[in-house]
């Protein structure tokens, strides 16, 4: 397709009107037959998100240079989007600890401080039908509508195949 390989991320979107710690901010994946479940534990202590401000959490791989913001996989992939930008946490690299990320169709809960702040099992069906999936993103549409309803979701139409850390269809973290 000519365009540079995304990395698999997540985003979450802080749709409250105050900064969020992330301290504590972990992601559960789909539990297997004896009930366990990949884990993407972030270091992500004392960060925070602004009001209105995104999170990236990103797989990372031994390619990427020592600025995420601009060496990694994720930034080449969306050479449009400011990673350094004070409105976006990166959680890369250096930040996950344990865990990866799939895209398989498969359950995600973000977790803060023990607290499920958004509990969402998705489908390879949700992406529109004339679209393709190699390369494009699910992008929620309501930030606020629920989270397991098929019609709140649909394949990204950007370009670059999907639009992470930009003000378009975003996983919310719901406001505390």
């Amino acid at each position: 397709d000519n365009l540079p390989d995304q990395p698999e991320y997540i985003e979450l979107f802080n749709r409250s009107n105050k900064p969020l710690s992330l301290t504590g901010l972990i992601v559960v994946g789909q539990p297997n037959e004896l009930g366990v479940a990949d884990t993407l534990r972030l270091a992500a202590d004392g960060k925070t998100v602004p009001a209105g401000g995104y999170v990236v959490i990103y797989d990372a791989d031994a390619t990427d240079g020592a600025n995420p913001a601009t060496d990694s996989r994720l930034a080449k992939a969306f050479p449009a989007i400011n990673f350094a930008s004070a409105n976006i946490v990166l959680l890369g690299p250096s930040t996950v600890t344990s865990g990866g990320l799939t895209n398989s169709g498969e359950r995600l809960r973000v977790v803060v401080r023990g607290v499920t702040t958004d509990d969402v099992t998705y489908s390879s069906a949700w992406y529109a039908p004339a679209r393709s999936r190699a390369g494009i993103s699910l992008e929620r549409i309501d930030p606020a509508g629920p989270s397991n309803a098929a019609t709140n979701w649909t394949s990204s139409l950007a370009s670059a195949g999907g639009t992470p850390g930009k003000p378009l269809n975003k996983i919310p973290l719901p406001p505390r």
